[in-house]
């Protein structure tokens, strides 16, 4: 996950978003200017939470934003990371507050579904969801991504390939 992150420097680090729907279209920002989303992404996204909830709350914190695995405005396999100093109240639910955005897409429904579960998975360990909301640069997402190696979390495909890297 993380290295490709890194890699691509698909990663953001901001103060926040006066509403959560623009704090979604900004997750998706990056992947949007490099072409692998569209606009109606992240659109798609926003009118999923309004119509089943802030499902993708995965952890304390965290989003992982997605939408379903036939979604329109997708062309490639990706993800980005948001961390927002002031965090977002999704659904202005402040049991859904999240200060941890990452964003993934993919135009291949087995990639979409293989990557969110290895994400759920490295997430699974409370000491990388720490890490990840404490992350202030992309130094410390470097050194998050090496500590997830030495966990033995990571994989050894790109998410291209339908597996997270580290």
């Amino acid at each position: 996950m993380l290295r490709e992150i890194l890699k691509y420097k698909r990663y953001r680090f901001t103060d926040g978003f006066d509403s959560w729907q623009d704090a979604v279209r900004e997750s998706c920002r990056s992947l949007k200017e490099e072409g692998i989303l569209t606009d109606s992404y992240a659109e798609e996204v926003i009118a999923n939470v309004n119509r089943y909830g802030a499902y993708f709350v995965i952890a304390p914190e965290i989003a992982l934003i997605h939408s379903t695995e036939f979604a329109e405005g997708v062309s490639g396999t990706a993800i980005s990371y948001m961390h927002l100093n002031r965090k977002i109240n999704l659904m202005d639910d402040p049991e859904k507050s999240v200060s941890v955005m990452l964003t993934i897409c993919s135009d291949d429904p087995a990639k979409h579904m293989k990557n969110i579960a290895l994400i759920a998975s490295e997430l699974g360990e409370e000491q990388v969801c720490e890490d990840l909301r404490h992350a202030k640069s992309p130094d410390d997402l470097e050194r998050l991504m090496n500590r997830i190696h030495e966990m033995g979390l990571d994989s050894t495909a790109d998410m291209n390939a339908g597996l997270a890297d580290a």
